[in-house]
């Protein structure tokens, strides 16, 4: 350092050797300078090693045996027993490490938006990969995890609208995805599909329901739809209960639907429809 060797020269604190101030200096992105006590070769040299590394914390050049994360990596920048002493001080400190976290929230978060919004491609594709790898190694698990999420997050208020907005976005500008998923739906479960129309033709064919008895259903209805009360639309026959369910196909259990409803009711109880217009 200045004063214990010849002017303009500094001592490297790794390798130890007095070399020309200008390999100490850093320039900054505004433009300012800054003074660090390793020189360049020896950042460099550290940079690229692949046996050693230099501890933020402690300053000390340790193997990168003492760098591993809990996921089996090394890419940890500080050290195993630097970050079991920090740990165990914010368990006996609990209160300081609370006081701490509220005096730098603002400024942390502004550094964590930075830091995303720059590397945000790398980030997502990161997390994708992650994310896939968890995906493979137990389907089952994934999907029962998967599962679990929805149901929490679609219990809190003004998530299932915001769900079901976004959903209907999407199909909106994605039609072309939205008719090929549907295909390959139908060519998948045509067995499924023969069934169910099978047990639908013998429900209509045991049933006593006429047409007059359906035109009677319209005319109470004032040729609306039951739900929506549109009339200015193609009415089809709602089960109220749904066959699918035990109803049957009995004129007690027939209204008449505009065709969106009676998608958006499926084969679920009538109370959803209600939930949906209150």
């Amino acid at each position: 350092m200045p004063g214990k060797g010849p002017r303009g020269t500094a001592e490297c604190k790794i390798c130890g050797v007095r070399k020309p101030r200008a390999m100490f200096i850093q320039k900054q992105v505004d433009g300012s300078v800054k003074y660090l006590k390793t020189c360049s070769k020896c950042r460099e040299e550290l940079a690229n090693s692949t046996t050693v590394r230099k501890c933020i914390y402690c300053k000390h050049m340790k193997p990168v045996e003492e760098f591993r994360t809990k996921t089996g990596n090394f890419s940890a920048k500080s050290c195993v027993s630097c970050r079991k002493r920090i740990l165990f001080w914010k368990r006996q400190h609990p209160e300081l490490v609370h006081d701490s976290y509220k005096r730098h929230f603002g400024e942390s978060s502004k550094k964590s938006q930075v830091r995303y919004y720059a590397n945000k491609e790398i980030i997502l594709e990161k997390n994708r990969k992650a994310i896939l790898k968890k995906r493979l190694a137990n389907p089952e698990a994934w999907r029962a995890k998967q599962r679990e999420y929805q149901k929490r997050w679609l219990c809190k208020p003004g998530n299932k609208e915001k769900r079901h907005n976004q959903t209907s976005a999407w199909m909106r500008a994605n039609r072309a995805k939205m008719n090929e998923a549907y295909k390959r739906w139908y060519i998948k479960n045509q067995a499924t599909l023969r069934k169910t129309a099978h047990q639908r033709y013998e429900l209509y064919g045991k049933s006593n329901f006429s047409f007059e008895q359906w035109l009677e259903i319209l005319d109470r209805f004032n040729y609306c739809c039951a739900y929506c009360s549109r009339s200015d639309v193609k009415l089809t026959m709602d089960h109220v209960i749904p066959l699918s369910r035990g109803g049957k196909h009995e004129a007690e259990n027939i209204v008449p639907a505009c065709k969106p409803c009676n998608s958006k009711k499926g084969n679920r109880p009538v109370a959803i429809m209600f939930d949906k217009f209150s």
